[in-house]
């Protein structure tokens, strides 16, 4: 099942109450199961209820991590899409800031993160570094978008100039 979600959306998790009426309690009253779509909330997260993330990854089953200290498995239900209110910067919550060390603005505009798709394309470091410039280009700082792309190519060069010797 898809989610309705994606990628970067900010979602507000439902109150623990919503959560224990829709869900299926399970481990005495520690965790919450979501039979339907197999999402998974630990009592020890219930701080998060009520609070708005930006989702940081997305199965192919619909089920998502969202951008907070949690192993917690959320799905559609769980969650209500960010309003306008929420979307006030006087209300933003701290893990819906941009996180300038793991999730940066400029790798997280698509529906996968650079470093994601790095990896699972395999890439190696000139490559994968290549895709970095490209991706990030002229996002993290518009002043330099050329010397982003000069970066890609210098990386590709290498690259080339590395098979080349190896030929």
């Amino acid at each position: 099942m898809q989610s309705k979600y994606k990628v970067g959306d900010k979602v507000r998790i439902k109150s623990w109450e919503e959560l224990l009426k829709i869900g299926k309690e399970c481990y005495a009253d520690q965790s919450i199961y979501f039979e339907e779509m197999h999402g998974y909330l630990d009592r020890d997260d219930s701080s998060l209820c009520g609070n708005v993330f930006k989702i940081r990854s997305i199965s192919t089953l619909g089920k998502f991590f969202v951008d907070a200290p949690t192993h917690a498995i959320f799905c559609d239900n769980m969650v209500t899409p960010v309003t306008e209110e929420d979307k006030k910067p006087d209300l933003y919550l701290k893990y819906v800031k941009d996180d300038v060390v793991e999730h940066p603005s400029h790798y997280t505009t698509g529906n996968i993160e650079v470093w994601d798709y790095i990896n699972d394309q395999n890439l190696d470091y000139f490559l994968g570094n290549a895709v970095k410039y490209i991706s990030r280009d002229g996002k993290k700082d518009k002043s330099k978008e050329i010397e982003d792309l000069e970066k890609a190519v210098a990386y590709l060069n290498k690259k080339i100039s590395i098979l080349k010797e190896n030929v």
